[in-house]
């Protein structure tokens, strides 16, 4: 590869992944402004839960399709088409007076910033040697951590001093500024890029289905999801008025807390790939990865007058521990081939998201449920710890589950033999 095309990947890697990071600060946006939407929408608990859980529900579903569309259409068009139905979402969010209307905003959000992963990946696969593209990808999930980072304490700084909407408004202005980078950068496609291949479409059913038909496909699935709870229902949404409430800080320190859980996510990820490597086995380090999730959560949770840096070192080791989840997609990955890992990708994504917005939807209603009426002055619902110890429940329930399911994975040896067996 030239140094010319070298620099140009580079370019357009940076411009792509600037949308993934900008999405996973809407993504991650309404953890902060838990009390503002629920006192501007009227909801409780369960309310402001399927607020955000209606945008993952839109990422998560448009997984699979929006890969096959890249494929047909190209980053570029994708990605352009993906920012501005972001902002227009952001856009209509932070004007909006009526919930239906903030669910639709949402879904439009969810909907744009479902391809922004599968877009950066292909980038990545087209643009890059092979020797480059390990690491590029370990770039992308830390610009990944750090649109997680911008959605706590800084956007809870500009909430304090704009309002949510007013944020929302200059996060739209954001957005435009990106799609603008990207307008400039990413490359047009040339005609005969795009030419169907014969048997194409007859391909990519065949993989779609190899993957839905395969066992352990929907085990590392299953897997993956209850590894993952700790970010997409504790950090994403739940941890910052559980934090607030527990440690008696307000919402910027709360932000701050929760932070560290990306942290230990950035550094987990690449260490416990290398440590699966080392060891051998995907299997037992995602074990190790659930358990450590199961105890510094339950430490979290149910021990008392913990000191705020013990705190933070848990959030960050729940993060750290997290980071296992990768495991699954490399796992999975290698079951059926190189040939299929993007439908792989698309597949789990799929799973894990949209399994993380029904859970972060009952989590609420266990809030709801276990709740003693207690509100403030301006009529927002206030949670108890204790409510919280028991809606959290469902959390440890679940990652334990997904430690019990991870002794049924296959050892690789064995993956490796059934891929083969059916790629003579």
């Amino acid at each position: 590869m030239t140094q010319k095309r070298l620099s140009t990947a580079y370019t357009i890697w940076f411009c792509a992944v600037l949308f993934y990071l900008y999405q996973y600060i809407l993504r991650v946006s309404p953890s902060v402004m838990a009390d503002d939407l629920m006192a501007a929408f009227h909801v409780t608990a369960s309310g402001f839960s399927s607020l955000s859980a209606f945008a993952l529900y839109c990422y998560a579903l448009m997984q699979i399709p929006v890969g096959m569309l890249v494929d047909h259409y190209g980053t570029r068009r994708m990605i352009l088409s993906s920012i501005a139905l972001c902002v227009t979402g952001v856009v209509l969010f932070a004007s909006c007076e009526q919930l239906m209307i903030g669910y639709l905003a949402r879904m439009l959000i969810g909907t744009g910033s479902a391809c922004a992963f599968l877009s950066v990946s292909k980038i990545i696969n087209e643009w890059f040697p092979n020797d480059r593209k390990g690491l590029m990808m370990g770039l992308t999930a830390t610009f990944g951590t750090l649109g997680a980072l911008i959605g706590g304490r800084p956007l809870v700084m500009m909430i304090e001093s704009e309002g949510w909407r007013g944020s929302l408004l200059i996060l739209s202005a954001i957005g435009l500024i990106v799609l603008i980078f990207n307008f400039i950068a990413l490359p047009k496609a040339h005609k005969g890029d795009k030419e169907t291949i014969p048997g194409e479409e007859s391909a990519s059913f065949k993989s779609l289905m190899a993957v839905f038909k395969n066992k352990q496909a929907w085990l590392f699935a299953l897997v993956a999801v209850g590894i993952y709870l700790s970010i997409s229902v504790v950090a994403d949404l739940w941890g910052v008025s559980f934090v607030g409430e527990k440690f008696d800080i307000n919402k910027g320190e709360a932000a701050q807390m929760m932070s560290s859980i990306y942290f230990g996510t950035a550094c987990g990820c690449p260490i416990f790939a290398w440590f699966s490597r080392l060891i051998g086995s995907v299997k037992h380090a995602v074990l190790i990865g659930g358990i450590g999730i199961i105890g510094l959560l339950s430490y979290l949770v149910f021990v008392p007058h913990i000191p705020l840096w013990g705190a933070y070192a848990a959030f960050f080791g729940i993060g750290f521990c997290a980071g296992a989840e990768i495991l699954c997609f490399i796992g999975a990955c290698a079951m059926l081939g190189p040939e299929v890992s993007g439908t792989m990708t698309g597949f789990l994504n799929c799973i894990v998201t949209l399994a993380g917005a029904i859970i972060q939807q009952h989590v609420g209603i266990v809030l709801d449920y276990f709740w003693d009426g207690a509100m403030t002055t301006v009529g927002i619902p206030i949670y108890s710890v204790h409510t919280y110890q028991i809606a959290f429940v469902v959390i440890l329930f679940l990652t334990f589950l997904s430690c019990v399911l991870a002794w049924f994975l296959k050892p690789e040896e064995k993956l490796s033999s059934a891929r083969d067996s059916q790629n003579p």
